[in-house]
């Protein structure tokens, strides 16, 4: 499928195929996630287009949560 000349990398939106390239994952499971909610895209006409930031979103890694400082005793 043709790009356009499209730069992936600066699109404030991606094709399922730059997307899937983008991330290191399957077309099929980006399709799979766009059908069950979990990565909102728009469709127009036969293309699907996928925000840039949730695709960012969506694969970040998750905040490592950090130990919460226990309070010293004052005695």
């Amino acid at each position: 499928m043709p790009e356009y000349g499209i730069n992936p990398s600066k699109s404030t939106y991606l094709t399922i195929p730059a997307a899937a390239e983008d991330v290191g994952i399957s077309q099929d499971t980006i399709r799979r996630l766009i059908a069950d909610g979990t990565l909102p895209a728009k469709r127009v006409r036969r293309l699907w287009f996928i925000p840039r930031a949730e695709l960012d979103r969506v694969f970040s890694p998750e905040p490592t949560v950090k130990p919460a400082k226990s309070k010293k005793s004052k005695r």
